[in-house]
C-alpha cells in the first residue's frame, strides 16, 4: 500500500530524504548536523479522513492576535529539493491562515521542531526501563529478590553484558509468571543460553573478578530456584564461593557491594552447610558488613539488636552442621568407618551443644519479637494449631523462618543419633521436635499470603515436619506445599509421589538418604 512507513529512520533525516543510520538514541546525521535526534518513527500510520492526495500542502498557524508563527516548510518543498530544513524557528513572517481549513490528514504528519524528550531507545535502556517497572509495581518481597541490591543494577546493565543478558532472563520469566503464563524449562528458553554464554565471555575477561559479575551470578542462581521448573538445573553456588574468595570483602560504604553479599549469604547458607566449604562470609574482613546489612533489612531500629545478636551466635551452628550431617550418614553407611565408637561421645556432645545454642537463638530472637509487637501470635482457625504468626516486615518472618529450619533440623538428626546409640534423652527429643513442628505451622498463613514462587524457598522447613504429623495434619501440609508449587511445577502431582518424593527430601537434607 503506498504511503506506509517500511523504515524507522528518524523523522530529520525522513524529511530531508537522506538515509537514516538508526544508531540511537542518536543517529549519526543529527549528530552531524548538531541537531536533537527526535528517535525512530513508528512503522503505523494513522489516516483520519480519506482526502490524502495532496499532503505536500503549506501549512500555516494562526496564533489568535496580530502576529503570525512560522511552520516548517518541508512538505511543501517539491518532490527533487534537497535543501536541509532549519533546526530552529527563524524570524519570519508568514500570511495568516485559518487552521479550520486545513484537512485533518495533514495535521497528523505535522511536528513542530522542538527539543523531544530522550526515550529508551537502545536495548539496555528498555531493559533497565522494564527492570525499574517490575521493581515498582511488585510486593516487597525481603531477601528473596532484595530490592536492597537489584536497585543498583539499572545503572550498570550498559557497562556489563553478561549482567545485561542475565537480567533479561530475569525479565522474561518474571513477566511470564505475571501474565499467569505457564512455567517453561529454562533449557528451551534462548535468553537462558545467552545469559550463560555472556557469563563465561564475561569469566574469560577482566570483568571476571567484578562485583557486577557475582550479581550476574547470583541473578541466574535466583531466578533458576525460583522459576525453573526443570529438575537438573545448573548449580552456581559453587560458583559463587569462587567469585566470593578472588573479590574479597567489601569497601566501606560500597552499598552495593554489601547487599550482594547478604542476598549470597542467604542463598549458601544450605550450600556449606551440605558440602562443608569453609564459609569465609563468617569471617572478620565480611561478617560486620553482612550482619549490618541484615539488620538494616528488617527495616526496623529497635529489632536491628536481636538480628545482629542472633547472627553472631548463629556462627557457631553452622559451622558444626557438616560434621553432624556426616555423623548422621555414618549411621546409614556404615562402611564410612569415619566416626568409631570412641568419638561417639565427642558428637553426642556436638549434637547436644548445637541443640542448646539454636534454641537459645530462637527464644531469644521470639521473646524480643513479641515484646517489641513485630511478631503477633492470633487465633486461627484455619491454622492446624489454632494460632497464627503475623509479622510486622517480610525481612524478619524469613530470617525468622530460617532459622527455625536449621533448629528443627539439628534436632531432627539429634533425635536420629540418640535412638541409635539408645540414649535415654531419645523420647524427649522427639517431643521437641513434635514441638517445633506445630511451631513451623504456625507460618503457613504468611506462606499462603505470599507469591508462590517466594514460598517455595521456605518450603525445606515443611519437609522436615511431614514425618512426625498426623493424618488430617499430612492432608493440609502437602495441600499448602502442592499450592506453593503450582507454579514452578518441579514436585509431583499425585499425592503418593508427592508424599514420598517430600520425605526424600527431608532424609537427605538430614543425613538420611542411603
Amino acid at each position: 500500500m503506498p504511503g506506509i512507513p517500511r523504515s524507522k529512520g528518524c523523522r530529520s533525516c525522513k524529511i530531508r530524504r537522506i538515509k537514516c543510520d538508526e544508531n540511537w538514541p542518536a543517529c549519526s546525521q543529527c549528530v552531524l548536523r548538531g541537531y536533537d535526534c527526535p528517535g525512530p518513527t513508528s512503522l503505523v500510520k494513522f489516516i483520519t479522513d480519506g482526502n490524502h492526495k495532496n499532503s505536500r500542502s503549506e501549512l500555516y498557524v494562526e496564533r489568535g492576535d496580530a502576529s503570525t508563527s512560522w511552520v516548517s516548510e518541508v512538505c511543501a518543498r517539491p518532490k527533487g529539493s534537497t535543501q536541509s530544513p532549519e533546526p530552529e524557528c527563524p524570524d519570519k513572517r508568514r500570511r495568516p491562515a485559518n487552521i479550520a481549513a486545513i484537512p485533518a490528514a495533514h495535521l497528523t504528519c505535522f511536528r513542530l521542531p522542538s527539543k523531544v524528550r530522550p526515550l529508551p531507545t537502545t536495548v539496555t535502556d528498555r531493559l533497565a526501563a522494564q527492570l525499574v517497572s517490575h521493581l515498582n509495581r511488585a510486593s516487597d518481597r525481603g531477601m528473596i529478590l532484595s530490592k536492597t541490591y537489584l536497585q543498583y543494577i539499572p545503572s550498570r546493565l550498559g557497562y556489563f553484558p553478561c549482567l545485561r543478558d542475565t537480567i533479561a532472563l530475569f525479565c522474561t520469566v518474571w513477566s511470564n509468571f505475571r501474565r499467569g503464563r505457564q512455567s517453561l524449562d529454562f533449557i528451551n528458553l534462548p535468553a537462558y543460553g545467552k545469559a550463560i554464554r555472556s557469563l563465561r565471555r564475561a569469566l574469560g575477561t577482566q570483568q571476571a573478578f567484578a562485583v557486577e559479575t557475582l550479581a550476574a551470578v547470583t541473578i541466574l542462581q535466583r531466578t533458576e530456584e525460583l522459576f525453573n521448573p526443570g529438575g537438573q538445573r545448573m548449580i552456581h553456588d559453587q560458583g559463587m564461593t569462587t567469585l566470593l574468595e578472588n573479590i574479597g570483602p567489601p569497601e566501606s560504604g560500597d552499598e552495593f557491594h554489601i547487599s550482594v553479599l547478604c542476598e549470597d549469604y542467604s542463598i549458601l547458607v544450605p550450600y556449606w552447610i551440605m558440602s562443608g566449604w569453609k564459609n569465609i562470609m563468617n569471617e572478620s574482613p565480611f561478617r560486620t558488613p553482612i550482619i549490618e546489612g541484615f539488620a538494616r533489612y528488617t527495616e526496623n531500629k529497635r529489632f536491628a539488636p536481636l538480628v545482629q545478636a542472633a547472627f553472631h551466635r548463629f556462627d557457631a551452628v553452622t559451622k558444626a552442621l557438616p560434621v553432624l550431617i556426616r555423623a548422621c550418614e555414618s549411621l546409614w553407611k556404615p562402611s564410612n568407618g569415619e566416626f568409631q565408637d570412641s568419638s561417639s561421645i565427642y558428637i553426642t556432645n556436638c549434637f547436644k551443644e548445637a541443640h542448646e545454642v539454636a534454641e537459645g537463638i530462637m527464644t531469644k530472637f521470639l521473646e524480643g519479637a513479641l515484646a517489641t509487637g513485630d511478631i503477633k501470635e492470633k487465633v486461627d482457625e484455619a491454622s492446624l494449631c489454632e494460632t497464627s504468626y503475623y509479622f510486622s516486615t517480610i525481612y524478619l518472618a524469613q530470617i525468622f523462618l530460617g532459622l527455625t529450619s536449621v533448629h528443627i533440623c539439628i534436632v531432627r538428626m539429634r533425635y536420629d543419633w540418640s535412638a541409635a546409640h539408645g540414649l535415654p534423652e531419645t523420647r524427649s527429643i522427639y517431643s521437641k521436635l513434635r514441638e517445633l513442628s506445630e511451631h513451623v505451622w504456625k507460618y503457613a498463613r504468611f506462606l499462603r499470603s505470599v507469591e508462590s514462587f517466594i514460598g517455595v524457598t521456605s518450603q525445606r522447613s515443611l519437609y522436615l515436619t511431614l514425618e512426625v504429623a498426623g493424618a488430617d495434619e499430612k492432608e493440609y501440609l502437602l495441600d499448602l506445599i502442592s499450592d506453593m508449587d503450582s507454579f514452578r511445577r518441579r514436585l509431583p502431582v499425585q499425592r503418593d509421589d508427592l508424599e514420598a518424593q517430600i520425605l526424600m527430601y527431608a532424609r537427605l537434607l538430614t543425613g538420611r538418604k542411603p
